[in-house]
């Protein structure tokens, strides 16, 4: 027999039990839509916290260190579920002589294939902020921002800037709130005055001044509240009068921590090798994010298995189904045995009907799950998510909508194995009998 003639016969059978079948394939949709809207909700929060972290640390960029340890370490957390290693006097008197990355190594690093730039974090700090015409200040978390890693972040209203630019600035958008702003557009052009302080001995009082900067954009509200962004170049003049350094920051001076800009990602995991081969520590976006990858596998995990218990339970009435089918269809199974259909042909008639069920129910499944999560979204994105129109509470990636439909398949094409085999065995003679 041709597969087409397996669908037809699978199809009459379905078609002539309506009622039966189709309460059959709605348990299979109430499992397989279960499965996707709850894992939906643990990609969708995974998604934002990537896109929230992916904001702060460009997924083309490698963080690089003199010490060949760096970057071992994921996130402060450490090696999760790795044994204790090892703390001799050596290693850490090498820790605490840890050698920083000279104007030789940066010419290293720059010369490696696939490389574009390498810079150095410019760290700034700022006590507080305050808008032109209003006495109240707030705290303020300031980053000089490259134009590469600037690009990545969605404005609300405004303009970049580039890195040479003096007196600019971006804010968060939870800033309007606090300056009493009913738009985004209202803040551009505003003048924000940044309250900074010389790092001095403990007992001392540090010399204060205050840099003047004009709004020229808003960022799209994100989980970074008070972060204002800034040009290198102001980064640059602030971070030196803070730490009272004039040489801070300029050519020639030796620095911790390097970031090497990649052309593409594709080369990252390339490059990293490359420069490790070096005797340098690196460390990737992805091995920042491995735990947080970790965490929510375990989360979407937890949720598929509801899902999958619902299919089991679904996977009940698709034994049901098929057994009641085999008692209707018994004179039919003997005289298709009678003209010459064996065993395995019954058996794969009873398991490809199962599989078809399985495979209708998830197929529909999948679709209902969909239009759940998109209804979620748009109702939240109406109200409490209105200011994070980047964050869909509902993600629906290919992989899971396949993954939902191929369980339930599957888990239906193992429940109709046993009634396929109880029907391969009717004996023909005694089949054709009953009628």
């Amino acid at each position: 027999m041709r597969l087409s003639d397996y669908l037809l016969i699978a199809l009459d059978s379905m078609t002539k039990r309506k009622l039966r079948t189709i309460l059959t394939i709605f348990s299979v949709v109430i499992g397989s839509s279960l499965i996707t809207v709850m894992v939906s909700f643990g990609t969708g929060a995974e998604d934002f916290i990537t896109n929230q972290f992916t904001s702060f640390v460009p997924l083309d960029t490698i963080h690089v260190a003199a010490d060949p340890n760096f970057g071992k370490v994921a996130l402060g957390l450490g090696q999760l579920g790795a044994p204790p290693q090892e703390v001799t006097n050596e290693t850490s008197l090498q820790n605490k002589q840890s050698r920083r990355l000279n104007e030789t190594d940066i010419k290293t690093l720059e010369k490696l294939p696939y490389v574009t730039r390498v810079d150095e974090p410019v760290n700034v700090s700022a006590k507080s902020v305050r808008l032109e015409g209003t006495d109240k200040s707030y705290e303020a978390d300031i980053e000089a921002i490259t134009s590469y890693k600037l690009e990545k972040i969605k404005l609300m209203a405004g303009n970049y800037f580039e890195e040479g630019d003096q007196g600019k600035a971006i804010i968060a958008y939870q800033y309007l709130n606090v300056w009493g702003f009913n738009s985004p557009k209202e803040a551009l052009g505003k003048k924000i005055y940044l309250n900074t302080q010389q790092i001095t001995d403990f007992l001392e009082k540090g010399q204060e001044k205050v840099f003047p900067f004009e709004i020229v954009g808003v960022a799209e509200k994100s989980l970074a509240s008070t972060q204002i962004l800034l040009s290198l170049k102001d980064g640059k003049e602030i971070a030196r009068f803070v730490n009272n350094n004039p040489s801070l920051y300029t050519s020639g001076q030796p620095i911790d921590l390097a970031i090497v800009k990649v052309s593409d990602r594709q080369y990252i995991a390339k490059v990293t090798q490359e420069i490790r081969d070096l005797g340098y520590g690196a460390q990737t976006p992805e091995d920042m994010l491995g735990t947080i990858g970790q965490i929510f596998k375990v989360v979407e995990f937890i949720l598929s298995l509801l899902g999958t218990i619902a299919l089991t339970v679904a996977s009940l009435t698709v034994i049901n189904t098929l057994i009641m089918s085999t008692y209707e269809r018994t004179s039919e199974i003997g005289l298709m045995r009678a003209l010459g259909a064996n065993r395995g042909t019954i058996r794969f008639l009873f398991i490809f009907e199962g599989s078809l069920i399985g495979f209708l129910g998830g197929v529909i499944g999948v679709g209902t799950g969909y239009l759940f999560g998109q209804v979620i979204n748009e109702l939240a994105h109406s109200s409490f998510l209105k200011d994070f129109p980047s964050l869909d509470i509902s993600t629906f990636p290919l992989w899971l909508m396949l993954l939902s439909v191929g369980l339930s398949t599957f888990i239906a094409l193992l429940a109709s194995f046993y009634p396929a085999n109880k029907a391969s065995r009717l004996d023909p003679i005694d089949a054709l009998k009953t009628e």
